[in-house]
């Protein structure tokens, strides 16, 4: 079986036996890398284990996206978290589900990309979180005011609404520590910018940035994580030519410099 083949058989079959688990459950990174491990040594050696001098290009690399100069493979630890972000949107959005309101645990990486992902549109703010979501002009008080976001215990965070936030000065009962100048005016800051908040009857609209209709989807989730990498049309040459796969696959490792083409072998005097 060439390489081409064994590409396919790793995205198809390798990649989808932990789908179900990684939905579920964060695996140890032991684990991921263990999986991992197969997953290359099939590809470049077509056995169990490979050793250093059989894996031509980074692993890291080869999973980024096609578009991005990898393979295409799934980063398993990527993909765990984009799957596993789908209960957290749930939990915020469909409160119909028969787990809604059991207080699902959530790790600081999940929340981390949520925030990243999401935006909120204010209706009645029965549902907006109120130090944490992004409701105020499409930012969080954490990027107003994060000294002052810092003082809240995160209990807190994760509980306040913004109607009871804005209620009876509740904001200022959720404050814990001693506050210095800049916490002060961060304070006052945010007072001024939330006397200009208007409510309507309307609920909260959560809105997924990364797809047409607004809703979160496993892979505008996968892509996210890739924000910020360098983007490249030299993809397109490569795989969206008429070329068999394997050729297509000699094609990359001959963009990534990993082929002994004569002026790699001149560069190292051979």
């Amino acid at each position: 079986m060439n390489k081409a083949r064994r590409l396919a058989t790793v995205k198809s079959v390798l990649c989808a036996i932990p789908i179900y688990q990684l939905l579920v459950f964060t695996p140890p990174i032991k684990t991921i890398k263990q999986l991992e491990k197969i997953e290359v040594g099939f590809l470049w050696a077509g056995r169990e284990a490979a050793n250093g001098g059989n894996c031509h290009v980074n692993w890291r690399r080869t999973c980024r996206p096609i578009e991005l100069g990898g393979l295409g493979i799934p980063d398993l630890e990527r993909t765990g978290l984009a799957l596993r972000l789908r209960w957290l949107w749930l939990s915020r959005t469909d409160q119909t589900r028969a787990w809604s309101g059991l207080g699902l645990q959530f790790s600081a990486d999940e929340w981390a990309l949520f925030f990243a992902c999401t935006q909120t549109v204010l209706g009645n703010s029965h549902t907006t979180l109120f130090w944490d979501d992004r409701w105020i002009n499409g930012r969080a008080i954490s990027e107003i005011a994060p000294q002052l976001h810092a003082c809240i215990p995160k209990r807190k965070r994760k509980a306040r609404t913004v109607a009871e936030g804005l209620h009876a000065n509740a904001l200022a009962r959720d404050i814990e520590g001693t506050l210095d100048i800049q916490e002060i005016g961060q304070y006052i800051h945010l007072w001024s910018t939330l006397e200009r908040t208007t409510l309507t009857e309307e609920p909260d609209q959560l809105l997924w940035k990364w797809t047409t209709s607004r809703s979160y989807s496993a892979k505008s989730c996968y892509k996210a994580t890739f924000q910020g990498s360098i983007h490249s049309d030299s993809w397109k040459f490569i795989w969206k030519s008429w070329a068999p796969t394997r050729v297509r696959f000699f094609h990359w490792l001959a963009d990534q410099d990993q082929c002994w083409t004569a002026d790699r072998l001149a560069r190292r005097g051979l």
